[in-house]
């Protein structure tokens, strides 16, 4: 009896964990926005909180041309409500890509606006900055007001990340100042200060789908900007492979290319720095991370910035190596699909054998099919499945059975060699 017990709890938890990802509402993503700008004290005032706000009644997606075109002809004050963004921090993009945009104003400055966006699928959140270009906080009328220790500011930006994310254990990205440096006084009284804290988890140190990017007002403490991704984990956070076998599996590769490894970034947060000749974006990290794909499954990765020899040239470059299972994540036709006409990298590849095509099971279910071990079940009914493969430790499932239970259309490009999914259940918005 505590046996089947246990089996069924496995299975929820199995289903809960890759349920396939679900659009939620504008009045849903408005509460966490709200949330947002009250915890970090955003001085703005969100609009468009609901569907009855948005100045056409109904949502106006960027890529929605025949309407835009036909409000355009009205004369109406229409403005675009959606848009394709970011899935999570990392910059994970299609297919769910959906985002709700709100308007913010300021009651206190009523020449300007600003904006916020909130992924429909995941609640990736960003607040955009409301500081013009070289504005001041004299000019903002901060002036007078003192300007905060890098104690008291950090202290602030912890207690949004507590409230936000919960207690646990944190990690902080940030620039420290001291305030009776002359030259740290005059640029951080003027301007605002950055922080990225992530959440991690305590016993293994792997970085959590849980951070919070502040930008911060050292005179008023509050938010000036602002990112937020707080997603459940469904993947363990326990690494099979070292870091230096991670290391080794990225030197092999890079090898096989005919290039070598010369050195490696440490462990930390890289943005806006420039190494090499390279400019660094606000996803250059080094440690391990849990890293949401295309379809929002999750894995645990090794995540490594090296610099290269090539053509007597010192490159830089990033790469993430699965630490379940060792495999490097490369950005090339082996892993990659054309989804509804966008081509989509995803972080395993796929396999092909007999003349089918296999991928990953973890990526059925964004594709809108459950594995419930021996069928694919989804919206166009139920197939048994006895043509599986395992391969480094992972279930693959035969793409076309995928496709046909979740009622995708699926053909072949004989160029790029990579298969074409056509989904319409996730054009809801888009023409």
């Amino acid at each position: 009896m505590k046996h089947w017990i246990k089996v069924f709890l496995c299975l929820v938890t199995v289903s809960w964990c890759y349920a396939q990802p679900k659009m939620m509402t504008r009045e849903e993503a408005g509460k966490i926005v709200l949330r947002f700008c009250k915890i970090g004290n955003y001085p703005g005032r969100i609009h468009w909180l609901t569907k009855k706000d948005l100045p056409e009644k109904q949502e106006v997606h960027e890529m929605d041309t025949e309407l835009i075109r036909r409000l355009a002809k009205e004369g109406k004050d229409w403005a675009v409500t959606m848009v394709d963004y970011n899935a999570t921090w990392f910059g994970v993009k299609e297919p769910y890509s959906t985002c709700y945009t709100f308007l913010i104003s300021f009651p206190q400055w009523p020449d300007r606006l600003s904006k916020a966006r909130v992924n429909a699928y995941t609640g990736y959140c960003e607040i955009w900055p409301f500081r013009k270009r070289d504005e001041t906080n004299e000019e903002l009328g901060y002036g007078r007001l003192p300007v905060k220790t890098f104690k008291e500011l950090k202290g602030i930006a912890l207690n949004i990340a507590e409230q936000l994310l919960g207690s646990g254990t944190f990690e902080v990205f940030d620039e420290p100042y001291d305030l009776s440096n002359p030259e740290d006084y005059n640029l951080v009284s003027k301007r605002c200060v950055h922080f990225l804290i992530f959440k991690k988890d305590p016993k293994t140190g792997a970085h959590l789908p849980k951070m919070v990017q502040l930008v911060l007002n050292p005179r008023t403490g509050m938010m000036e900007a602002g990112c937020l991704y707080n997603r459940p984990v469904t993947v363990s956070t326990t690494p099979t492979i070292t870091e230096a076998q991670a290391k080794q599996a990225i030197t092999k590769y890079v090898n096989q290319l005919g290039f070598e490894v010369v050195e490696w970034l440490p462990h930390g947060y890289h943005c806006g720095k420039i190494i090499h000749n390279t400019a660094l974006g606000r996803d250059a990290v080094v440690g391990l991370y849990v890293f949401e794909g295309p379809f929002l499954e999750q894995y645990l990765m090794w995540m490594s910035i090296f610099a290269y020899k090539w053509n007597n040239e010192t490159r830089l470059e990033m790469l993430m190596v699965n630490a379940h299972t060792g495999e490097v994540m490369e950005f090339s036709s082996k892993n990659a699909m054309l989804i509804n006409g966008k081509l989509v990298y995803l972080c395993s590849k796929m396999i092909s054998s007999n003349g089918q095509v296999y991928i990953p099971a973890n990526l059925a279910y964004g594709l809108g099919a459950k594995w419930n071990g021996t069928k694919l079940i989804g919206s166009k009914g139920a197939i048994v499945v006895r043509d599986i493969l395992r391969r480094n430790g992972q279930l693959y499932l035969p793409l076309p059975i995928i496709c046909k239970v979740s009622g995708i259309r699926l053909s072949w490009d004989e160029k790029l060699k990579i298969p074409i999914l056509e989904v319409e259940w996730l054009r809801k918005y888009r023409k």
